[in-house]
């Protein structure tokens, strides 16, 4: 299995960034820690986050172990329900509308993905928006491209994160996303929009993707195609992000980019471990915290006299 010490810069370009998330990971971590502390002291209890996983998707069932992990270490209330593929939509719409009622959680997930006699997007559609920490409900996607207040979904959010701690500003870039799904392709092309990128959404129907990932300053994939970015892609110097996380026959992680070709030429790069994805559980817990917050402003107000 990958671990960082697979990501090294290649001799061939010296000058490579590797777009580490691990020690941006401590510092957020260590300021969500801080804020839970701050929240339990003023209301008597920790933000709680519940998660919904269905099946037995290695790569969901790795989100909602690392979720764990981070939210026992910074003090999150966490919970998360792990059922059968053969769950009913009825049942699964239940849950979450308990969910819903109860107080001390603050955030609820529905993981990705779900099986294919289960809609996603009414599941999601089914949670309440205040509670929608994944940032996925339609209430929340339209503020996101409105440009107003809302949870972003954890992986743009860490996106964005990373390429503001190695200073790479995107605005004025051509950048190319390739992927164009609801839970990272949209969201990361809305965001780069919004910080004035010049955005190009690649897919499965996109003519020629080498050319126009070869024309990208900035190249962001989440396609879930192992080794489908490959350096004879890339325009020398260009920021490589790569959101995808699967596993080979040998149970090996990998993702959209080819590690080996691709950071010969890039300028800067994140790995498939240790890059993105520290960071994307920590921004979930910062909605967490961000909607316990709000709804007990939501609280406040409900039971002020008029």
């Amino acid at each position: 299995m990958a671990d960082e010490n697979d990501w090294q810069v290649p001799p061939e370009n010296p000058t490579l960034k590797i777009l580490e998330g691990r020690t941006l990971a401590d510092h957020l971590r260590a300021e969500l820690r801080l804020e839970v502390t701050d929240f339990e002291q003023q209301y008597g209890r920790p933000p709680g986050l519940a998660m919904l996983v269905l099946g037995a998707d290695r790569t969901a069932l790795d989100y909602a172990n690392g979720a764990a992990q981070e939210a026992r270490q910074v003090g999150i209330e966490y919970m998360a329900y792990l059922w059968p593929d053969e769950t009913s939509d009825r049942e699964l719409q239940l849950l979450i509308r308990e969910l819903n009622s109860r107080s001390h959680f603050d955030g609820i997930v529905v993981q990705a993905p779900m099986p294919r006699h289960i809609s996603y997007e009414e599941m999601v559609a089914a949670v309440d928006p205040d509670k929608d920490v994944g940032g996925y409900h339609p209430l929340n996607v339209g503020r996101l491209f409105s440009n107003l207040d809302t949870f972003v979904p954890p992986p743009a959010a860490a996106a964005m994160e990373l390429l503001l701690r190695y200073d790479i500003n995107p605005n004025g870039l051509d950048a190319v996303v390739i992927g164009r799904n609801q839970i990272l392709g949209k969201p990361i092309a809305g965001l780069l929009v919004i910080a004035d990128a010049t955005v190009t959404v690649c897919h499965s129907q996109t003519r020629d993707l080498a050319a126009k990932v070869r024309a990208a300053d900035l190249v962001l994939s989440c396609a879930g195609q192992p080794g489908l970015v490959t350096g004879d892609m890339i325009k020398p110097g260009a920021t490589v992000l790569d959101f995808s996380r699967s596993y080979d026959d040998a149970g090996n992680i990998v993702g959209d980019i080819e590690w080996e070709s691709v950071s010969k030429v890039a300028g800067a790069i994140s790995p498939v471990t240790g890059g993105i994805g520290p960071v994307t559980v920590l921004a979930l817990l910062a909605n967490t915290i961000k909607a316990a917050r709000r709804l007990q402003f939501i609280g406040s107000l409900a039971a002020s006299p008029i």
